[in-house]
């Protein structure tokens, strides 16, 4: 929305309407002049009605020699209040354009500071928009930052999955060893029990070679229980073996599980710083966008009170130019009143011929008559000095009303387009809202998810550590159970080995 070009329409229809003002004051003088001027007419009138009276006064006492004057004085004084009957009209027109064109000033210069307080606000609202303008640039740094921060979290957790592939694969394979040395420890535990059973038949028939009275016998028994026990070693040193294997894969998929335990540690800890700037950026970007939605909202109603206002102003600038532009009707009337006090003082100036023409007949007893004559000719004489100027104050204050009542027009369509243009372009603070509907739900669902996020990656970063910690475990286990098979299997060579010097002890007994 363009405040800025509403404001200066505005000004500028403010400060026309101002202008205008002061030139309606000056229509209020020239109106002014002009009654001045229709009291000196008025005066004259009064001063020749006088001097028709003392012509007739002077007819009379003439008798038979003032008949033609009286006659002339009698018109004369017609003709004199005609005058003044003119006079009264002009100055009731002159009272009803003094009236209207206060009127009018009031009214005008009431617009002009009404525009100029509505500019002013305006101005505050033009403040707020640019403010909104800032924060809109905010949220949108905010945005690319957020963006930034959700690119570099999908490569942590690309990084993050990664890992946790390797710790399953990792798990399965020490679960299928761990399978491995269940399934070899059993077969070794049963080849142990067998070789215990075994041991001690072996021992008990040595015992009783010592008696015996079948040597051969006992001896082949010997030998063949020492060749089932020999077996069994074996069974136990390939189960060691076995073991042995298995454990070193456990161990191996322990290895493999640490690294990518601390790899998914790395990748999580990037991942929750990432998810907890994005949750700040996020929350201070919805405040923002919230401040936005209720600046827009209190300007918007701003500025419909504002177009409200101006369009007030507008249609009182209006009424004043129509006020104004009457003024022209009531001018023009008094042109026609000062047209017939132009011809009352032509016909005044013709009786005044007239009156030196009687006097001139009435000889002695028309000197008075020849005196009066000539003050009525100079009266008439003023008269029509005075319709002129009125004529031309007339004029004058025609144009004046002109161009007053068209600026102050002007200065109302002005206005008026501005109204309009600003009605149109309020549709944009609607739209501005609507996109802040928009963008705080928006920045909201990514603060709830950086919140989620940020939980979730808690809850995994203390899986893998345990994952980690069990990983350390199993690999110290290994180690021992390694140990352990070493011994199993040492033990197994040595029992085999016994097995055989008593199997070579049977086979001297069978042969000696």
């Amino acid at each position: 929305m363009d405040i800025e070009a509403l404001i200066k329409g505005v000004s500028d229809s403010a400060d026309a309407n101002l202008e205008s003002a002061k030139m309606v004051a000056e229509l209020e003088r020239q109106s002014e002049e002009i009654g001045k001027i229709v009291h000196a007419v008025a005066r004259i009138a009064d001063q020749t009605n006088l001097l028709a009276l003392n012509a007739a006064i002077e007819a009379a006492r003439a008798g038979e020699h003032g008949k033609g004057f009286a006659v002339v004085a009698d018109e004369v004084r017609n003709l004199a209040e005609m005058s003044e009957k003119s006079a009264r009209g002009i100055q009731e027109v002159v009272n009803e354009i003094q009236n209207q064109v206060k009127v009018v000033a009031v009214d005008t210069e009431a617009a002009g500071k009404r525009g100029r307080e509505e500019a002013e606000k305006a101005l505050v609202v033009t403040a707020d928009l640019a403010k909104v303008t800032a924060d809109f640039e905010i949220i949108q740094k905010g945005c690319v930052e957020i963006k930034q921060n959700a690119q570099e979290s999908l490569a942590g957790a690309k990084l993050y999955l990664k890992g946790s592939e390797e710790i399953a694969a990792a798990s399965e394979e020490a679960t299928s060893a761990c399978q491995e040395a269940q399934k070899s420890v059993q077969e070794q535990s049963k080849a142990y029990a067998e070789m215990s059973d075994a041991a001690r038949s072996l021992a008990e028939m040595a015992e009783a070679l010592k008696t015996s009275t079948n040597a051969q016998k006992s001896a082949e028994e010997l030998a063949a229980t020492a060749e089932q026990l020999s077996q069994n070693a074996e069974e136990v040193k390939t189960s060691s073996t076995q073991i042995s294997t298995a454990i070193e894969q456990i161990n191996k998929a322990a290895s493999a599980q640490a690294k990518s335990a601390e790899t998914s540690n790395t990748a999580g800890a990037q991942l929750l710083r990432a998810a907890k700037l994005m949750g700040e950026r996020a929350d201070g970007s919805a405040e923002k966008a919230v401040a936005i939605q209720q600046l827009v909202a209190t300007n918007k109603t701003n500025v419909d009170q504002l177009i409200a206002n101006i369009g007030k102003a507008a249609d009182a600038s209006m009424e004043s130019a129509k006020n104004v532009l009457e003024l022209e009707e009531r001018t023009r009337r008094i042109d026609k009143i000062v047209d017939a006090i132009v011809m009352v003082t032509v016909q005044t100036k013709m009786l005044a011929v007239n009156g030196n023409v009687e006097a001139a007949r009435a000889g002695e007893y028309g000197r008075g008559f020849s005196v009066v004559a000539g003050d009525i000719r100079s009266l008439a004489n003023e008269s029509s000095e005075n319709a002129d100027r009125i004529k031309d104050l007339v004029k004058n204050v025609q144009t004046q009303i002109n161009k007053v009542g068209g600026d102050i027009q002007l200065a109302g369509t002005k206005a008026r387009q501005e109204v309009e243009r600003a009605k149109v372009s309020t549709t944009s603070l609607d739209r501005i809202a609507k996109d802040c509907d928009v963008i705080v739900t928006g920045i909201k669902d990514v603060a709830k998810g950086s919140l989620e996020s940020v939980a979730a990656l808690e809850q995994a970063g203390k899986a893998t550590q345990q994952i980690a910690a069990a990983a350390e475990e199993t690999g110290r286990a290994t180690t021992e159970a390694a140990g352990a098979a070493e011994q199993g299997l040492k033990a197994a060579q040595e029992i085999a080995q016994a097995v055989e010097d008593i199997a070579s002890q049977a086979d001297e007994l069978q042969n000696g």
